[in-house]
């Protein structure tokens, strides 16, 4: 009977309609909320539903019971829910100051809240069990959602989805947080603010309630905006490499003033702050101020001290030594003065005018265009009561007869600062230690004398601005190398082939070459060949035969008498299994609280004193096999 009523409601409301718009009985919307009653033969059958469709059977009608606007409380508008947390072992907190809410994906009236309704959270018990977090994920939360709907509401749905709003827990991002689903598949937030985050849900409905009872959602910790600040840098005219920007506060950057013609460096100042490793130095590191400033490249006149005379040797024929030339004449002349040595026998200027044009691998000379002949140069000579670690002047060197001095210029560098019929002048920085002052394997080009070519009076930069033949160099027992640009390697790696072997070398914090074990800032070991040949001490079955080359491969040290393993590629020392020629190896990644390992002052490297445990890194034979173990 209710069916058959309720398909013929529209006719009668149809009817009813027009009726009421004729008459004007009863407004349209006031009619769209009346309730009514259906009556059949005197008795009601159909109590409060909407009159839709009329009857057109026996002796029925419509009675209206109530014509007035009836407001109807089921919606699709959030639903504000109390909040309770649990922090730490223990019951859950009323959260007045936090808020959440419910956004329905249909029309539902919420009931009245129970004590224990709402959205409950547990950032406690989670996070005793961390296995669910995704990588990278720092906290982990527990979500229990129970919303009661209204006893007179229509909703008949077993569940019902919307958008649950949460509070944000304070230090984490709201981009990056994922709720947790049944399937354990992750799902990132609708949208977030400062202080909440919103997730797609679906709430079971039964019993007279909406809710969720096992969310789970994983946060990752905020970052921290970085506040930076601006760096101005002033060379005043010199030609270095230092540049401006935005660092954060602590941030270590690179400044290297270069040099200025006829001045010598004064030291760095800054205006806000702030620090230099070393002041006195034009090529040094500053650490940023928490503030913008400027820093300042200082300069002071260059005083003229007394030339220095120099004894002369050169190479021109494919000769195996540097031939004395008392016949030619060269000299230094510092920027201030300077008291120099006694000068020994290979103390002076050494000019190799023959393989420069010849070099032993046959490339073509670094030669500019309309440029025709090379040389090397290597200065040294001794200083006393010196305390700087540069020496900035002009040296005067022969010119080759038959070329222009005019256009003699440094090789990547600058033409001569001055010129004679015989002689050719070029500002220059030489480096200080030991005792000595000296620049090696600076080239110098020249063109045929009547060839043309500009040139400039007044050159600007020095050596140190030119291009060089990279080379090594040996300072009392110290052997350095000095690179293409003119400077040491320091605290660096370099790459060297010699006589026919690359291999890769260290360069400690005083430009010396390291030898035997040495351990990098991120805790690598390496070993590096203490003394030159095939064999000897530490030679591993792989790498460079020379002293200080790296070694790889299988290398026993003969100070302890343990094995380690040297990565092939990278020359690091192995620990823990590893696999070589298809068996399993095992290497000690203990570090041992006494290995008998201890850095010897004297000796300046690590010695083995013995009555050590296992030093980290040593292979335990004994475990060797040939199934990966698990």
């Amino acid at each position: 009977m209710r069916t058959t009523m309720k398909r013929k409601m529209k006719r009668i409301g149809a009817v009813l309609l027009c009726t009421c718009l004729v008459v004007g009985l009863l407004p349209v919307t006031a009619f769209a909320e009346a309730q009514v009653q259906v009556v059949e033969d005197g008795e009601v059958v159909e109590d409060g539903e909407v009159a839709t469709e009329s009857d057109s059977e026996g002796d029925k009608g419509i009675v209206l019971e109530n014509t007035e606007q009836i407001e109807k409380t089921a919606s699709t508008d959030p639903i504000t829910l109390p909040v309770r947390t649990l922090e730490t072992a223990g019951d859950y907190v009323p959260r007045s100051d936090l808020t959440a809410t419910f956004k329905p994906d249909a029309a539902i009236e919420a009931g009245t809240f129970g004590e224990y309704d709402g959205l409950a959270i547990d950032y406690y018990y989670p996070m005793q069990d961390t296995s669910k977090l995704d990588t990278g994920y720092d906290k982990l939360a527990g979500y229990i959602i129970s919303i009661p709907i209204a006893s007179d509401s229509d909703y008949e749905g077993d569940s019902l989805t919307g958008a649950i709003t949460v509070p944000l827990p304070s230090g984490y991002d709201g981009e990056t947080a994922k709720i947790i689903r049944d399937d354990d598949k992750r799902v990132l937030a609708i949208s977030h603010t400062a202080s909440t985050v919103t997730f797609p849900v679906t709430l079971d409905v039964s019993g007279g309630s909406a809710g969720m009872y096992e969310g789970l959602i994983e946060y990752k910790k905020a970052e921290t905006p970085t506040t930076t600040y601006t760096l101005t840098v002033n060379l005043d005219g010199g030609n270095g490499s230092a540049t401006g920007g935005t660092h954060a506060a602590g941030a270590v950057i690179n400044i290297d003033a270069g040099e200025k013609t006829n001045y010598s460096f004064n030291g760095w100042t800054t205006s806000n702050g702030g620090s230099f490793a070393e002041a006195s130095s034009a090529s040094t590191t500053f650490t940023m101020p928490a503030g913008d400033t400027t820093i300042t490249a200082n300069w002071k006149a260059a005083e003229q001290g007394t030339a220095i005379d120099l004894p002369v040797s050169t190479i021109t024929a494919s000769d195996s030594d540097y031939v004395p030339r008392p016949d030619l004449k060269a000299s230094f002349t510092p920027d201030g003065e300077i008291t120099a040595g006694e000068l020994q026998e290979y103390d002076g200027l050494r000019i190799d005018y023959y393989n420069p044009m010849h070099p032993e691998d046959g490339s073509s000379p670094k030669l500019d265009t309309g440029y025709t002949m090379l040389a090397e140069y290597n200065i040294t000579f001794p200083v006393t009561d010196y305390a700087e670690n540069t020496l900035s002047g002009n040296i005067t060197v022969p010119l080759p007869e038959g070329f222009d001095g005019k256009t003699a210029k440094i090789v990547g560098g600058t033409t001569a600062g001055s010129h004679t019929a015989g002689t050719v002048t070029f500002p220059m920085e030489l480096v200080v230690e030991n005792g000595s002052a000296y620049i090696w394997g600076v080239l110098i080009e020249y063109k045929a004398a009547g060839g043309g070519g500009g040139g400039s009076s007044g050159g600007s930069s020095g050596g140190s601005g030119g291009s060089y033949t990279p080379q090594w160099g040996q300072s009392g027992n110290s052997w350095k190398y000095r690179k293409a640009d003119g400077k040491y390697a320091q605290n660096e790696w370099q790459l060297i082939s010699y006589n026919g072997e690359t291999s890769w070398y260290y360069f400690g914090s005083d430009s010396g070459m390291v030898s035997g074990w040495y351990q990098d800032n991120a805790g690598n070991w390496y070993y590096l060949k203490e003394s030159s040949g095939t064999s000897g001490t530490g030679t591993g079955s792989g790498g460079g035969s020379y002293k200080g080359a790296m070694q790889t491969g299988w290398t026993t040290d003969q100070q302890d008498g343990h094995k380690y393993y040297l990565d092939p590629s990278t020359g690091k020392m192995v620990t823990g299994w590893k696999q070589i020629d298809g068996l399993w190896y095992y290497f000690n990644e203990t570090v041992p609280g006494q290995s008998g390992w201890s850095w010897s002052e004297t000796e300046n490297k690590l010695v083995y004193k013995g009555n050590g445990e296992l030093p980290l890194g040593a292979c335990i034979e004994s475990m060797t096999t040939d199934q990966k173990p698990e």
